[in-house]
């Protein structure tokens, strides 16, 4: 195996380094302009517009009924908000920070790589943020609907858990490294830095585990109903279509692809 040639640290979160031999730079600095992200944008931008469209339906449905807004409509609006601001970092990491580009000719790129560095750490934020609140609308969703005592108490308790996962996680990714110019400035050496590994790894058990508990509590309801195997069926189908595409809101977020981060990190 060739002797690495040059070596950058994955980032904050991941531990190890990205090891780079001659012949891979020398391919990076012959093609510097190389761009692959075009679908990850297309993805996103559709993705932009239809939670947009989505959200929009739903609040014009209530201004029609006159139906006055709940705690679950501002907990919607509010993940919408955060969602675009992330998305929009997303976007604009992409065409200004040189993501989907190659690491050493971003690295000769000061400006280009500071950009990265600055945007990737708001998004970061903003993502992690969003994701619990997303989750948070669609439990007093369910508080609203069931008027099962312990299904209230149940969706009181993850309240409190998805609130406090948010916070967490907010203040995690704000204090992951110091100083934290080091994350976008090459010359700055950090100090200290938490444990990305085992962040990772809480963040992924955390939503694996919530995922499904949010997926069970309508089920358990319904299949308690006195009614028809095919209404319970056709029930369940819409409530698990509603959770999954909460769980899907953070693009590549959801249960699948936790549970194979977790395999990755455990290799």
């Amino acid at each position: 195996m060739a002797e690495p040639y040059f070596e950058i640290t994955y980032s904050v979160f991941l531990p190890g380094k990205m090891a780079l031999t001659k012949e891979q730079v020398d391919y990076q600095l012959a093609n510097a302009g190389a761009f692959n992200c075009g679908g990850l944008n297309t993805f996103t931008i559709t993705m932009m517009c239809i939670v947009t469209v989505a959200v929009f339906l739903r609040l014009w449905s209530r201004k029609i009924a006159k139906i006055d807004w709940k705690a679950d409509d501002y907990t919607l609006v509010l993940g919408w908000i955060i969602s675009m601001g992330a998305a929009s970092m997303s976007l604009n990491v992409t065409y200004n920070g040189g993501f989907c580009r190659h690491t050493y000719t971003n690295l000769l790129d000061r400006a280009r790589w500071e950009q990265f560095g600055k945007t990737a750490y708001a998004w970061n934020v903003l993502y992690t943020t969003g994701y619990p609140i997303a989750r948070i609308s669609l439990v007093l969703l369910y508080r609203r609907v069931f008027i099962q005592t312990w299904v209230k108490g149940s969706c009181w308790f993850l309240v409190f858990c998805y609130a406090g996962y948010a916070i967490g996680s907010m203040v995690a990714d704000l204090c992951a490294v110091f100083p934290v110019a080091s994350v976008w400035n090459p010359d700055i050496k950090a100090t200290s830095s938490i444990n990305g590994k085992s962040l990772f790894l809480a963040n992924c058990g955390f939503n694996i585990a919530t995922d499904f508990i949010l997926l069970a509590l309508p089920l358990t309801v319904v299949w308690s109903m006195k009614s028809t195997r095919l209404h319970k069926i056709a029930l369940s189908a819409i409530f698990c279509l509603g959770a999954l595409t909460v769980s899907k809101s953070r693009l590549f977020g959801g249960p699948g692809s936790e549970i194979t981060n977790i395999i990755v990190f455990l290799r």
